[in-house]
């Protein structure tokens, strides 16, 4: 696990509502950066952001991008980001 792997991060919702997250993996693919985020609580849940312009995390949505990350990964089930 890398030293970020773990760290707790607030996310706010579009709401302002705010949502804890640890942080299970951080990837690199295709030179875009992803943090795959597991809520506090729930274990077994992870979602998927990108990293974009200004350490701005941008929900992943799109099924062939979440394929390609999962195959990165291992093989492991993602929930859609707007399910929170």
């Amino acid at each position: 696990m890398s030293e970020q792997e773990g760290r707790k991060i607030t996310l706010t919702d579009e709401e302002g509502g705010l949502h804890e997250f640890r942080l299970w993996k951080a990837v690199e693919l295709d030179e875009k950066r992803y943090a795959l985020l597991m809520p506090e609580g729930e274990p077994e849940t992870v979602y998927v952001f990108r990293l974009e312009a200004e350490e701005r995390l941008v929900p992943v949505e799109d099924d062939e991008e979440l394929a390609l990350i999962a195959a990165a990964v291992g093989d492991i089930e993602f929930n859609e980001a707007d399910d929170s």
